[in-house]
């Protein structure tokens, strides 16, 4: 599976100039001063973050459903900015100097309703590094020579001398302290799972260790004992003819991601996942045409762990894209044609030109598919190409947990998106490749 799945791009200052107009423009508009209050519950508030700290002193429009600005303000300390806003319109944050080159970015959330508390994060933190010596005990019972840690904040390579290489590698009787550097561990204790395996890959071992106290420096001792596998059997079926299916499986504790595994798709297959009680376990099972390019899906589905999956994709993929996403500036909106199948709730979009980028989250509209932009003071779509077009389906709809954090979906999948979703549930994505 790819890492990187959700770009985002965006779109471009006219006036003849392709930078000045968005940060002049939007501070020249304001009409609502900076409030760290919650203001009236019905009001429509913005959190904005920037690599993630909160940013104050941003534009941030209120747009109503007819195209007509509302309202401006500013961020403040907290990155919020709030305004009154009637339902179906949009909230766009301009964000100057965002990328790495200095371009500005534009965020827009569409089909807001009152009372909405949206977030948009750009860029991400810098990692925070937490270095640990990690013990944990030999895996004598069965052929293991590797070892490995996973927790919330990272996978590691814990075998004594780094991995075995080639089959003549051998079972280890004992096992040596070995230093790891995590990445972004959140507070002072987190889950952890060890797996063993032998130098062909086979799953040998494992335990979990929950509630881990962590400290910079730490050394922490894992006392096992080793476990057998839970035996998880899968089954993928209604794959499209001619199309390929790969799956991944995940396991979550209350403390994040503690587990991730590729699975072998076929019309029955297993998976060996580590017997965490009271985990969530997720299944993104990901259809894709042969070679480059062209249009994949994946099914991302969430439950208790349990002694079987099984999935449809003929029935749960989304209505397949026929005509890729082109760029109608006068209207200020983003096209393309779909086949027929099961609706998206929401697209997020992106489009670019060389000094700026814009994203959008808006409902779908499956008879006319489309995603329009607001009007923003100074903006102009004239030179803009689209760069990404996702359609997301979920089972509560384009609804105010969506809608709160529709741009901050991890498309890239570096941890299952449960929050906001329930403890169980379907998420179908269709993308451009």
């Amino acid at each position: 599976m790819r890492a990187t799945w959700w770009a985002v791009l965006a779109v471009a200052a006219a006036c003849g100039n392709d930078t000045a107009p968005l940060a002049g423009d939007a501070a020249a508009h304001h009409d609502a001063a900076p409030d760290s209050s919650d203001g009236g519950s019905d009001d429509v508030a913005l959190t904005v973050t920037v690599r993630g700290a909160p940013a104050g002193g941003l534009a941030v429009y209120f747009v109503d459903a007819g195209d007509a600005v509302v309202a401006t303000a500013t961020t403040d300390a907290t990155g919020t900015a709030r305004a009154p806003l009637a339902a179906g319109g949009s909230v766009t944050a301009v964000v100057p100097d965002a990328g790495s080159d200095g371009s500005t970015e534009l965020d827009t959330i569409a089909g807001v309703a009152p009372g909405d508390r949206l977030h948009v994060a750009v860029g991400s933190a810098a990692p925070a590094p937490l270095e640990l010596t990690i013990v944990v005990p030999a895996d004598t019972g069965t052929s293991a020579n590797d070892y490995h840690l996973f927790t919330p904040c990272g996978d590691r390579d814990i075998t004594p001398g780094g991995p075995p290489i080639g089959d003549h590698a051998r079972p280890r009787a004992d096992n040596a302290p070995v230093t790891v550097t995590l990445d972004d561990c959140a507070g002072s204790a987190i889950d952890m799972v060890v797996e063993t395996s032998d130098f062909i890959e086979d799953f040998d071992g494992t335990f979990y260790a929950p509630g881990v106290a962590i400290a910079p420096g730490a050394t922490v001792t894992l006392p096992g004992p080793y476990g057998s596998a839970a035996h998880v059997a899968v089954t993928v079926a209604g794959v499209p003819s001619g199309e390929l299916a790969d799956s991944l499986a995940f396991v979550a504790t209350p403390s994040g991601q503690v587990f991730d595994a590729l699975v072998a798709v076929g019309s029955s297959s297993d998976a060996e996942l580590p017997p965490v009680p009271d985990a969530t376990a997720a299944f993104i099972t990901q259809i894709t045409p042969p070679g480059t390019g062209g249009v994949e899906q994946d099914i991302i589905d969430w439950g208790a762990l349990g002694s079987a999956y099984a999935v449809d994709a003929g029935s749960a993929l989304l209505a397949p894209i026929t005509r890729g996403p082109t760029v109608d500036a006068p209207g200020r909106a983003v096209a393309w044609s779909q086949g027929s199948g099961a609706p998206a709730e929401f697209a997020v979009v992106a489009i670019t030109t060389p000094a700026a980028r814009w994203r959008l989250a808006a409902p779908a509209a499956p008879a006319a598919p489309a995603a329009r932009f607001p009007t923003i003071p100074g903006v102009s779509l004239e030179t803009a190409v689209v760069a990404e077009l996702h359609l997301v389906h979920t089972a509560a709809g384009y609804d105010a947990a969506a809608r709160a954090g529709a741009l901050d979906f991890d498309f890239g999948f570096a941890a299952v998106p449960f929050a906001g979703y329930g403890t169980s549930g379907r998420i179908v994505i269709e993308q451009l490749r």
